[in-house]
């Protein structure tokens, strides 16, 4: 008999406590035992006990000034919430199933999680080989019928790969080939959250190219599975879905600070700090900046199957794919229940994607195009900046050249230091001043409001006579045309 004397928290420590000194059967299993034998910190745990779950669940939290949720009451299951100085800490508590401990393990997913330590003396229960595999760093289902019961399994296991760094085995692999089929059944609510994790790993990219060479990928993103064999024209060397996977790789390499130390030189360097911050803060509920830019790299060329053209020339041509692909990412974000915020915010960046690299093209970048820019992708223009880096790097030895380097400092630094006139200009004209003017409410007068702010922005509008000349002006000389916005 192996036996394990476990570190818990403190909180977790008082609750086994407790259930020894009421002499209950009950065992830590599943993946706070595998994480407590990796070494790994964890936030939760699952207990099983060999009596009612949900009454043991609410018993636990009344004895310790807990919440208690009923979690899965058809699978007798309770969740303990309890605070401890680091935060909230979730003991899950579920009675035994098929009447032993050896048969509940066995019902489970993955052998590593088919492991339980007993909570009276520590010993090791493990029908599955889970800890010979926790060893050797191997992801192996249970039994076939893993992902049948629950195909969400699927995900979590490329999950697992993901998180702890394991590989699957090879009939795990075909396994979950044959099965992949099963994982539209699953609520979109889940294969979200799995996805989310599998793309905030380190390495997501190699993880991507598994779901996919598991035939996950078509089920989860189809549109990144269609870019696949999607030929680009140079400087590119891979095709569409290759490009977006390198681009993953390479934002992975800008932050946090990783493989690419070389590109933080000046004029880069000062802007880490503010860089750092901005990435950190929350788009949505546990979805923060740096996440759905990951999430973006892997989506941002998704219109280009549906824009290829080949010219006269035999150059290859995607018009208005950032357009098509914005549209196409949010819908099926929106299909996988994620925030409107997060929707919105990705689809802006991946429509606005190409707006540095085109501002490589002027010898400087005018406060006029700095404002544009802004105005249109707006709290999202510095992820822009970094995601432009990361797809030219993307693009199989490209480099960063002056001129990209030289417009993403101009754009940090409008964003970072900031540049109020540019980020927000307040015109000396409000609608009554123009109204008082001879100016007529309306989509002209809307047109003319924005004029000024432009004006502000670029230094034409200084004074309220500036203002009140160009309102006039364009007042008087309006077409019904609307001008282009090109630069």
């Amino acid at each position: 008999m192996t036996i394990f004397q476990l570190s818990h928290p403190p909180q977790l420590e008082d609750v086994l406590a407790l259930l020894r000194h009421e002499g209950v059967a009950a065992w830590l299993v599943g993946g706070y035992v595998r994480d407590a034998l990796l070494n790994r910190p964890s936030h939760d745990a699952d207990i099983v006990v060999a009596a009612e779950g949900l009454a043991w669940a609410r018993r636990l939290a009344d004895a310790f000034g807990g919440a208690f949720v009923p979690l899965d009451e058809e699978n007798d299951v309770g969740r303990v919430v309890l605070r401890q100085p680091t935060g909230l800490f979730y003991v899950d508590v579920s009675g035994m199933r098929g009447g032993s401990i050896e048969a509940d393990l066995t019902a489970r997913d993955f052998t590593i999680n088919a492991l339980a330590v007993a909570v009276a003396d520590g010993a090791l229960v493990d029908v599955t080989g889970g800890y010979a595999d926790l060893n050797r760093r191997v992801v192996r289902m249970v039994a076939p019928r893993t992902f049948e019961e629950d195909p969400l399994r699927l995900m979590r296991g490329v999950r697992m790969v993901a998180t702890l760094g394991f590989v699957l085995d090879d009939a795990t692999i075909q396994t979950m080939r044959a099965h992949a089929w099963r994982l539209p059944s699953v609520s979109a609510e889940r294969v979200r959250d799995e996805l989310l994790k599998i793309i905030a790993a380190p390495r997501a990219a190699m993880h991507v190219a598994l779901l996919e060479q598991l035939g996950l990928l078509e089920h989860v993103l189809p549109e990144v599975a269609a870019c696949r064999d999607v030929q680009q024209g140079p400087p590119h060397t891979l095709d569409v879905y290759g490009h977006m996977l390198a681009v993953l790789d390479a934002l992975e390499g800008l932050w946090p600070w990783g493989a690419r130390r070389d590109v933080w030189r000046r004029p880069w360097g000062r802007y880490r700090r503010p860089l750092d911050t901005y990435l950190h803060r929350a788009v949505a509920h546990e979805q923060p900046v740096w996440l759905l830019l990951k999430l973006t790299a892997l989506l941002h060329d998704i219109g280009k199957p549906l824009t290829r053209t080949v010219g006269d020339d035999g150059r290859v041509h995607y018009y208005e794919h950032e357009r098509v692909g914005s549209e196409l990412a949010q819908a099926r974000l929106q299909a996988l229940r994620f925030p409107q915020k997060s929707v919105e915010w990705v689809g802006t960046v991946i429509r606005h994607h190409l707006r540095p690299l085109f501002l490589t093209r002027h010898p400087r970048v005018s406060r006029r195009a700095l404002y544009r820019l802004f105005r249109d992708a707006g709290e999202t223009t510095p992820a822009v900046a970094l995601h432009s880096v990361a797809d030219q790097l993307g693009k199989g030895g490209a480099t960063i050249t002056p001129a990209l380097r030289r417009v993403v400092a101009t754009i940090w630094r409008t964003a970072f230091t900031p540049d109020e006139a540019i980020l927000n200009p307040r015109p000396p004209l409000t609608g009554h001043d123009l109204m008082a003017l001879g100016i007529a409410p309306g989509p002209v007068m809307g047109r003319i409001i924005e004029r000024l702010k432009e004006g502000v922005a670029t230094g034409r509008v200084r004074t309220r006579e500036d203002a009140e000349r160009l309102a006039l002006q364009l007042w008087l000389n309006w077409r019904p045309t609307p001008e282009s916005d090109a630069e």
